[in-house]
């Protein structure tokens, strides 16, 4: 069986798509880490509460994710 230019790139692009999608689906199990820094003592630590206040709302409202992943705040 004699495979055309054309069949040869179609084949190599579904091989190239479905390995990226399992990749994607490795990454969708790990959480996103993101890390905050706030003022929490002094005159400004009212803001720095106020923040992660603002933080834990957005990610409540979200169930916890963003573009799919959970997330963990560190």
């Amino acid at each position: 069986m004699t495979f055309t230019k054309r069949q040869a790139i179609a084949a190599l692009g579904l091989a190239g798509l479905g390995a990226f999608g399992a990749l994607g689906a490795a990454h969708a199990a790990e959480p996103l880490r993101i890390g905050l820094i706030a003022t929490y003592s002094g005159p400004y630590a009212d803001y720095g509460r106020q923040f992660d206040a603002g933080i834990a709302l957005f990610l409540k409202e979200r169930k916890g994710q963003i573009a799919g992943r959970p997330v963990e705040i560190i």
